[in-house]
């Protein structure tokens, strides 16, 4: 074995040479948090720095630019005019900011919560020489290098950004350029992260994180030539599959997919617009900053409630003006000093039409701001007022508060189904019917685009009929403005389901939406391709309507139009007509639209891909033999196998899929299409994807690959052989009790091959060759196909949640992996925490804590305690669990997590307290590791993969931070001596309160040994801390009920016995569960061995009964906690015993 890894090894330095001579050396750029322009400065970002943390230490706008104009040599005096872009001449605006135009941006980083449409840019540009400097450095792409023409020659780039950076969408502006001109750039985005974090890498986890992240890809990019996808740190992933649904469902879910994808940004429909009114007449720095220091403000106050007319029409103008300012402007200031009352007031009918017009503006600006400030708005009594102010003769009057009135509809349902209930919109529509200036028209068409926006919960029906006669005559208006918003709003109520497509359908205006897909205007288009591409998500009756309209007719443009997202959004339309039934799909066929799919699945930019990959396997779905035929015979099978190496998740799944059903609907025709795959290359990739981390992906590619491109007579000849082999050289006889033994003596030599880890290239080694061996347990039969997941955080800690189609309960698990606090991931346990939330009926939450040696002590701890004190505090709201229905379950380390943390949450006085804790063979103590089960292992089952005491110690080290040399001593129980001074806590591991079968008299607890003074003082901080050893924690009062299960064959059975005596002692209800043919790691081959799969049905029905769904549960729980106690074990009566009695 030995030379055989060596020559790979030799075979592997070779391949590089050769490499290395035959490919040119590699260069990449790296930005990380870069500065790469200066002309926008209220992007989304800026935006949120001036709002959120403009006051902290984290880098601001004015610092910003300030570095830069030191750094050039310029005057510092220049640094609120650049800030105010004042330095961009007008007419080179559009060109400029063609280089970074917001919509462009990922949606979530266009949060209403903070960003709003900047106002176009005033002509006031300065024409000064000092300005002309200015203008002529800063608009160098030498120091605004985004502004760079041609980027095609540059090298392949990685450009790391931070949420909290104001220099965050610049950067991801710099990947699109780069893109854009086919240069290779890979974008990974921090969610929590923040500017500088790298440069304290040593305090902030994080920053650590990110050097490793940057690290890896030079060595991959550099070294192996292989490039990444996007990565956003905290990415929710949804898997979805479509066998098994009917072509209803499969739209419906291929919507929901779909949802971020399909939402635009557009600037125009923002939910809230802040007015700057345009008048020559603004008010200087210096009085700006006199009036934002609080004498000015509070002057403001006392003179907006004097009894003079004209110094109260002065006063509400000067707080205004201070809140049309286009940068940071002081609402939060003006709300504390009191003037939202006095505002308000100002609203009333006594008052002059000067005066409401401008508390109205100042109120509409307040109403712009984040949430808090709007509801300070509301909360006022300003929203009647603005109603009244609605029938006012003065048409300036009425449109302020129509905007107001927007502003305030566009922070969300509950305010926008406020103003419904006060009666918003007849009145409103009564502007519609009159002569109003087309501005005026442009802001009701808005406020109709905020009243039908959001969806949770959507607008009443009632009031979707009374919007929709409006829509339907505003869909025919000649102004640009006024018909982009009237077909948003269509498009916002065809997205709320069927019954809202089946009102915008019988109000007759689909016709109209179907002729504007040929619309001049690129942003008319998009409008209308989102509202019918929404009326195709619905039934097969409301698709056919569209249909009916000849919609098919104008996609041959849309799909070759010059704007990728025009493409894109093309095709999705195309994925939910080709979803539908058989004359649909034979429909898009005809309309000759297939060939045109295949060729942007196999060349454009991803987003299309993405959605041509849906299309076509929609039609395998959707379609029969001779749909899939024709597909095939205009070159399906090269341009989906082109696709199996992306690095998305769903766009591999989905192609599998659809190759899958292709070849099931071959019949004769199976080997051409077997052919064609594997002159393509295809069969590589799916041979490489037996590999793949998603289970879904690699059980797939082995059923396609092990049903039509396997020789089994060969396989079974291989497998044979190496059956042989491994039997021959590693055979070691397991005691003849273990459960299961005959399946796991053939599994047992793999297992120890791949096991050990004493270093950090075999640590590597043994977390991926465990993961992969980890999946024969997801092959075998599994309990939960009904189970749906995706990955979450819960306040940083990367969870994986499950989530059972049929819940039995509204209580919760909670899980915590084992694996050493060296392996293993929530991706290795996946099959266990799955089959427990189908088993169980409970929505399950996965932690996947941070691993040594990279995260040493407490980092497990601090995560899984984050993460559950996340959940109970607030998480569990989104997942509908009751928090006082939550059980807290681990194996092994994870059992060690699971005590842990339970004895922490005793801080929290205003959480929950856990349902139950269950631990799983748990790791307790580091004091004693010649314990009777210890010594068992060194005599009954020594050099088999069970868990033995050597590989413990030396996890147990690793997790510590100390080094792995001490695994000897430790063994040895060489820091005996703490038992001198800490005699109590030995007290509590004592051997004699072992039950007789556990005791055996060749087992002597003060076996003579070398003593390592160095050794005790190294461990005397972590064996006696609750937080490594909770065994020996003195309190462990008030804890929650516990379920404690150990083995027979296990080195920890001892200690789990020890802690469930203790919780006892401590008047705590506990059910201590031996399995006598058990063995440490059982569960984690539950699908292969017939105890474990027993067991885990017996502990989910124990749990179910504990956390109980009803008033008889509850009973029947307590009932079971009373019966399952520790007397019968306490008079040293055997497990076996035990077992039988209960």
């Amino acid at each position: 074995l030995s030379i055989y890894l060596l020559i790979i090894l030799q075979i592997f330095i070779y391949a590089i040479y050769i490499r290395s001579l035959l490919f040119p050396m590699e260069q990449l750029q790296v930005l990380i948090y870069p500065v790469v322009q200066f002309v926008d400065f209220m992007t989304p970002s800026y935006q949120m720095a001036y709002r959120l943390y403009g006051r902290t230490a984290l880098p601001d706008p004015e610092s910003i630019v300030r570095w830069m104009l030191v750094y050039l040599g310029l005057d510092v005096e220049h640094v609120p005019k650049v800030l105010r872009s004042d330095h961009v001449d007008p007419i080179r605006q559009l060109q400029l900011l063609q280089a970074v135009q917001h919509d462009q941006l990922p949606p979530e980083f266009l949060d209403p919560s903070y960003y709003k449409k900047p106002p176009p840019k005033l002509n006031n540009t300065e024409s000064s020489e000092a300005m002309h400097q200015v203008q002529s450095y800063l608009l160098d792409w030498q120091v605004s290098p985004l502004l760079q023409q041609d980027m095609s020659d540059l090298p392949k780039a990685l450009v790391l950004t931070c949420e909290f950076d104001p220099l965050r969408d610049e950067g991801y502006f710099y990947v699109h350029r780069l893109r854009q001109a086919g240069v290779n750039a890979s974008w990974i985005h921090y969610n929590t992260g923040f500017h500088a974090m790298l440069n304290i890498h040593n305090e902030v986890p994080l920053g650590r994180q990110a050097i490793q992240d940057v690290a890896t890809f030079i060595q991959i990019s550099l070294f192996f030539g292989f490039t990444m996808s996007d990565h956003v740190n905290n990415t929710r992933i949804l898997h979805f599959k479509n066998k098994g649904r009917n072509a209803d469902e499969l739209r419906r879910r291929r919507t929901d997919m779909s949802f971020e994808l399909r939402k635009s940004k557009r600037e125009d429909t923002l939910s809230k617009k802040r007015s700057i009114h345009v008048q020559s007449v603004e008010i200087d720095e210096a009085t700006t900053s006199v009036l934002r220091d609080g004498n000015g403000l509070l002057m403001i106050l006392q003179n907006a409630q004097s009894p003079d007319p004209i110094v109260q029409l002065n006063a509400v103008q000067q707080a205004r003006k201070l809140l049309s300012s286009d940068r940071n402007p002081p609402i939060d200031d003006l709300i504390r000093s009191g003037i939202l009352p006095v505002l308000v007031n100002c609203l009333g009918p006594h008052n002059s039409p000067e005066l409401q017009f401008e508390a109205a503006w100042a109120l509409t600006n307040i109403a712009s701001g984040t949430s808090e400030q709007t509801k300070a708005v509301v909360h006022s009594g300003a929203v009647p007022l603005f109603l009244q102010l609605l029938q006012s003769p003065h048409m300036n009057v009425c449109e302020q508060a129509v905007w107001a009135l927007g502003n305030i509809i566009g922070d969300g349902p509950h305010f926008r189904d406020y103003c419904i209930e006060l009666g918003i919109i007849d009145p409103l529509l009564e502007f519609i019917k009159r002569e109003v200036p087309i501005g005026f028209l442009r802001n009701v068409a808005w406020v109709i685009v905020n009243l039908c926006r959001s969806k949770e919960p959507p607008p009443s029906a009632l009031t979707i009929s009374k919007l929709l006669p409006a829509l339907s005559v505003l869909v025919h208006h000649p102004d640009m403005s006024v018909l982009v918003d009237t077909v948003w709003a269509l498009s916002y109520l065809t997205d709320g389901g069927n019954d809202q497509i089946q009102m915008v359908i019988d109000a007759g205006v689909v016709p109209k939406l179907v002729q504007l897909l040929n619309h001049r205007e690129v942003k008319v288009q998009a409008a209308a391709l989102r509202a019918v591409g929404n009326i195709v998500t619905g039934s097969d009756e409301q698709t056919q309507v569209v249909l009916n309209c000849e919609a098919l007719s104008y996609m041959p443009e849309l799909l070759a139009h010059q704007k990728e997202k025009i493409n894109k959004e093309a095709v999705w339309f195309l994925s939910n007509i080709t979803a539908g039934n058989r004359e649909q799909v034979q429909a898009v066929i005809n309309a000759g639209l297939i060939p045109t799919i295949i060729k942007l699945l196999e060349k454009s930019d991803f987003a299309t891909q993405k959605e041509a990959a849906w299309a076509i396997s929609n039609v395998t779905i959707s379609g029969q033999r001779e749909e899939v035929a024709f597909m095939v015979s205009q070159g399906v099978i090269p341009a989906m196998c082109s696709q199996l190496n992306s690095r998305d998740v769903q766009v591999v799944q989905v192609i599998l899929d659809g190759l899958n059903n292709i070849l099931k609907m071959a019949g004769d025709e199976v080997e051409v299409i077997t052919q064609q795959i594997e002159d393509c290359g295809g069969l590589d990739h799916i041979e490489t994807l037996q590999t793949h981390e998603n289970e879904e992906i690699y059980k797939l590619a082995y059923e396609i690959l092990d049903k039509y491109f396997t020789d089994d007579d060969d396989l079974m000849g291989v497998i044979f052989s190496l059956t042989c082999l491994f039997a021959y050289w590693f055979y070691r006889p397991l005691p003849n009790r273990l459960a299961d033994r005959n399946v796991l003596q053939i599994i047992e030599p793999l297992i120890k091959i791949l096991s050990y880890a004493g270093s950090d290239w075999q640590i590597y080694w043994a977390r991926k060759s465990l993961h992969t061996l980890a999946r024969l347990n997801t092959w075998a039969h599994s309990m939960s196909s009904d189970v749906e997941s995706f990955d979450s955080q819960f306040d940083g800690v990367p969870v994986r949640i499950y989530i059972p189609k049929t819940l039995h309960s509204d209580g919760a698990l909670v899980f915590i992996h084992g694996g050493g606090f060296v392996l293993f991931d929530v991706e290795t346990y996946d099959a266990l925490t799955r089959d427990l939330a189908s088993e169980t009926g409970m929505v399950t939450v996965s932690i996947n804590y941070r691993l040594a040696p990279e995260n040493i002590f407490p980092a497990a701890v601090e995560d899984c305690e984050r993460a559950l004190v996340h959940f109970l505090r607030e998480g569990y709201q989104a997942l509908r669990v009751n928090p006082l229905k939550v059980a807290l379950i681990g194996d092994s380390a994870g059992g060690n997590l699971v005590a842990v943390t339970t004895q922490r949450l005793q801080r929290f006085r205003d959480l929950p307290s856990l349902k139950l804790q269950v631990l799983i063979y748990p790791f307790l103590q580091l004091l004693d590791l010649k314990t009777p089960s210890y010594r068992t292992a060194l005599n009954e089952y020594a050099g088999t993969a069970l868990l033995e005491p050597e590989s413990l110690a030396r996890y147990i080290l690793m997790y510590l931070g100390l080094d792995t040399k001490h695994t000897e001593a430790l063994l040895k129980n060489s820091h005996w001596s703490l038992v001198d001074r800490y005699g109590e806590q030995y007290g509590y591991i004592s051997h004699s309160h072992l039950p007789k079968s556990f005791a055996l008299e060749a087992f002597s607890n003060a076996e003579s040994c070398v003593q390592d003074e160095n050794l005790a003082a190294l461990m005397e901080p972590y064996i006696f801390d609750p937080n490594f050893s909770p065994l020996l924690s003195e309190n462990l009062t008030n804890l929650p009920p516990a379920l404690i299960v150990t083995c027979e064959y296990d080195i920890l059975r001892d200690e789990g016995f020890f802690y469930a005596k203790r919780l006892k002692e401590h008047n705590v209800d506990v059910f201590w569960w031996h399995l006598e043919d058990g063995f440490h790691g059982m569960f984690n081959m539950h699908r292969l061995l017939s105890l474990a799969r027993a067991q885990l049905t017996k502990m989910s029905a124990f749990i179910r009964a504990v956390i109980g769904n009803s008033k008889t549960e509850s009973e029947v729980a307590t009932i079971m906690m009373s019966r399952f106690t520790l007397t019968d074990q306490l008079h040293n009566k055997s497990p076996r015993q035990v077992e039988q009695k209960t």
